[in-house]
């Protein structure tokens, strides 16, 4: 991919994914001030790390936002991967759920 082609991508994606991190601040395991941070710099950015937090720390994810995640990161296999992991522990914890 030409420089120029990356960087026509790169805009076009840049601001759906702001307004993903956007959407997805009140979820945030950590400060949403970090996220807040991170938007004008690199969205996508945050918003792997905000993934990997819920993942470190075996988090309950409502299914609007699993939803939300899993558009935003379609065509990323690792980013798909991680949204499959979270899947798996919101399935869990909804059996819980049903079982007591």
């Amino acid at each position: 991919m030409r420089y120029g082609d990356y960087a026509t991508y790169w805009r076009n994606m840049e601001l759906p994914r702001r307004q993903l991190v956007r959407d997805l601040m009140p979820y945030s395991p950590e400060d949403p001030n970090f996220l807040l941070d991170l938007i004008p710099n690199d969205s996508w950015a945050a918003l792997q790390i905000m993934v990997a937090d819920l993942l470190n720390a075996d988090a309950y994810v409502p299914n609007d936002l699993l939803d939300k995640i899993e558009e935003h990161v379609a065509g990323d296999p690792e980013m798909e991967e991680d949204c499959r992991d979270l899947r798996k522990i919101h399935d869990e914890r909804e059996r819980e759920k049903l079982a007591s």
